[in-house]
């Protein structure tokens, strides 16, 4: 895919390097596009050694935004003023005036000092820019120049590098009203003070899901054992550890779901937990108990599309079908063990009408598929 990556003035227009590394490892060309204001952070050699193409300045000779051809526009990082000339149509460089003039997937990402991001005027040109059509990533809470701390901090490299992958295929529709619940990672059953058993299950296509849904518009709240590989300022993360902090949070969270995805690895069984740490010589066998079935046990309101996984060494289909009903759920996805961890994922999607495979898919896009695959009921 080609990218045109546009850097305004800010002090953190450093990080551009790194997100234009992402994007040139994962197969995109990039074309970057300085203002004047980001001559004075990062230098033209320097892009032109990451991006392998030569950049595009206020003064170069590829001035023309109309000889510039891209698949999908990113401005990262934008600073208060660039936000405002773009919400406004001021096109008075190269940059303003491909803002204006490109047609096709356009996403932007704010950094400034807290105070700035928090005034009314920025808050109604991002208004703005998203009714535009824009895709507004961040801004992220973290420390900002100097010695302050507050929101203005531009989002992680790596959120940025997944929003523009995910512009090659179709972007799920925006739902601002939707409240997606999402569970992932397994969880732990402790048998002493120090030991647990739990299972193989990384959270990543949870996680994964959460950021593709975060990414169409919708809120997102994600109860997850693992901590996240990718930090985003639009999940709410909810960390849990056991079978009942995961039923716990999840019977408060679901009441306002729209949509939840049991991907969580839940233990399966539980056994009696020894105050003081279990000694090796010891050769006692620990009792196993069934844990409770956290989601088909689980009361969600009429409204809520209930999506289940389930993985499965044989039999996947018919079994993934008959948990479907047991569960009481409008969508199963069932997968199988060889998928844990791995990047790409062999899954099928099985509705009350249709079963769909899905065959060795990047992790983004078997998350999109499932999202968009379930996001409305079927009878």
């Amino acid at each position: 895919m080609r990218v045109l990556f546009g850097i305004t003035g800010s002090i953190s227009a450093y990080k551009s390097l790194n997100t234009i590394r992402l994007l040139i490892k994962a197969g995109h060309s990039v074309t970057p596009i300085l203002t004047h204001a980001s001559l004075r952070f990062v230098t033209p050699w320097s892009l032109e050694a990451l991006a392998q193409t030569p950049p595009v300045t206020p003064n170069g000779e590829y001035a023309n935004h109309i000889e510039l051809a891209g698949d999908c526009l990113i401005i990262a990082p934008a600073t208060a003023n660039s936000l405002a000339k773009y919400a406004h149509g001021i096109a008075d460089d190269p940059l303003s005036t491909l803002a204006l003039s490109f047609t096709g997937p356009k996403i932007i990402s704010p950094a400034m000092h807290d105070s700035m991001i928090r005034h009314p005027a920025t808050q109604r040109n991002l208004d703005q820019l998203r009714a535009d059509g824009w895709l507004v990533i961040g801004p992220d809470t973290g420390d900002l120049s100097g010695m302050d701390h507050g929101e203005g901090r531009l989002v992680d490299s790596e959120l940025l590098a997944l929003a523009v992958s995910l512009c090659a295929t179709a972007t799920p529709p925006q739902r601002p009203h939707d409240h997606i619940v999402i569970t992932a990672g397994g969880t732990q059953v402790p048998i002493d003070a120090v030991r647990v058993i739990t299972n193989q299950s990384s959270g990543r296509w949870g996680e994964m899901m959460a950021h593709v849904a975060s990414l169409s518009g919708a809120r997102v709240t994600l109860i997850t054992s693992q901590p996240l590989r990718i930090h985003n300022p639009h999940i709410t993360v909810i960390p849990v550890k056991t079978v009942s902090e995961l039923q716990n949070e999840l019977t408060v969270r679901v009441e306002s779901a729209t949509h939840l995805y049991m991907m969580a690895a839940v233990s399966d069984f539980s056994v009696p937990m020894s105050v003081s740490k279990r000694s090796r010589t010891n050769s006692e066998a620990l009792p196993l108990t069934p844990t409770v079935d956290i989601l088909a046990h689980l009361t969600t309101p009429s409204h809520t599309i209930r999506v289940g996984f389930c993985l499965e060494t044989d039999n996947l289909e018919a079994k993934t079908a008959k948990k479907r009903i047991q569960k009481s759920c409008d969508y199963m996805i069932g997968n199988t063990a060889s998928t844990i961890g791995k990047a790409n994922r062999s899954f099928l999607i099985l509705g009350p009408t249709a079963t769909t495979p899905y065959t060795d898919m990047p992790l983004e896009f078997a998350a999109q598929s499932v999202l968009s695959a379930t996001h409305y009921r079927t009878t």
